[in-house]
């Protein structure tokens, strides 16, 4: 019985992150559907073009996220332990700004 408890514990608490991930499924999805549509009626680059024209001198591309009603693309960077993100135009692929080292 005294090892059934941590058992428990333990499976709560592997249980909490995926009730999480779960919660955000819907926002993500749609976000993905908005970019495939985006892409298919030619309104925005696709994120691959993107990700071949934004080059971050000894950065490694960790993700990217379509933002403000689809028509940025967030892009994030890992340099050592920092952090980068580039906001770009989904339509002309410029960069907007960026923010971290």
């Amino acid at each position: 019985m005294r090892f059934l408890l941590p058992i428990i514990a333990l499976v709560a608490g592997l249980a909490t992150p995926t009730a999480a991930a779960a919660q955000d499924w819907p926002r993500f999805r749609e976000s993905q559907q908005q970019a495939q549509r985006g892409v298919r009626e030619g309104d925005i680059l696709p994120l691959h073009v993107i990700r071949d024209r934004i080059r971050i001198p000894g950065a490694q591309f960790i993700g990217a996220d379509l933002i403000a009603e689809g028509t940025r693309y967030r892009l994030r960077f890992m340099r050592g332990v920092n952090v980068i993100w580039v906001d770009v135009d989904a339509r002309t692929g410029r960069i907007l700004g960026y923010a971290g080292n």
